[in-house]
């Protein structure tokens, strides 16, 4: 008995590019927000994301 075979299916993704993770947060927020999201703003630097906005 023993291993009988091994399966390596791990692969590696490349970093999402800062404009990527911008648009994404985006696209959520049109989808998801009751508000109105045009008084949202999304800034993000390094890896910190900054949602600002008036109510």
């Amino acid at each position: 008995m023993g291993v009988a075979g091994v399966s390596d299916q791990i692969s590696i993704k490349p970093k999402p590019s800062l404009g990527a993770i911008k648009s994404d947060i985006e696209s959520a927020l049109h989808r998801r927000a009751a508000a109105d999201t045009k008084k949202i703003t999304v800034d993000v630097h390094g890896g910190d994301v900054t949602l600002s906005g008036t109510g």
